[in-house]
Parts: C-alpha cells; structure tokens; sequence
C-alpha cells in the first residue's frame, strides 16, 4: 500500500471531522444569530483557521467541508428544538 493511500485513511478515520475547525464554526454560527456583525467577523476567522489548516497539509478540504457542515446541522437542530425560556407555554386545552 503505498504511502498516500495510508495518509489518507487515517485522516477520514482520525481527524474527519476536525474538532478545532468544527468548534469555530459552531462559535461564529451561534454568534451570527446573536449579533451579525460579532458572527460576521467570527465566521472569516473560522475560515482562516479552516484555510490554514488545509493549506498547512494538516488537513484535506473534506475535513473542514465535513466540520462547516456538521457545524451549520448542530446549530440548525439546536436553534430548531431549543427551549426559548422568554416564550412562556401555554396551557394544554383537552
């Protein structure tokens, strides 16, 4: 087997999907939806970190596409289900 192929199965098996890329996103994410212009310069940062990782040879584009999208799917879930303690509930009618 040679080098490169090995190179590659470790990086899907270890590092997909890279927590510090991931972790960034999440963060600018969560932000963008609390102030745009904080979420705004966070996501460009997060970028970066994502750019330089693959450009560094750390790791490839499809760990970092892998990261943004399980970032954007975990906000998206957890916006969606998330208990809004500002809303009060209303009671059942039966």
């Amino acid at each position: 087997m040679p080098l490169g192929e090995v190179r590659v199965l470790v990086s899907v098996i270890i590092i997909l999907p890279i927590r510090g890329c991931f972790k960034s996103f999440l963060a600018a994410l969560l932000a963008l939806t609390v102030s745009k212009q904080v979420g705004s310069v966070l996501l460009v940062l997060a970028a970066l970190v994502g750019l330089c990782r693959v450009l560094s040879g750390i790791h490839a584009p499809l760990d970092v596409l892998a990261a943004i999208a399980i970032s954007v799917v975990s906000v998206t879930l957890a916006l969606r289900f998330a208990v809004n303690p500002s809303v009060k509930s209303q009671p059942e009618r039966g």
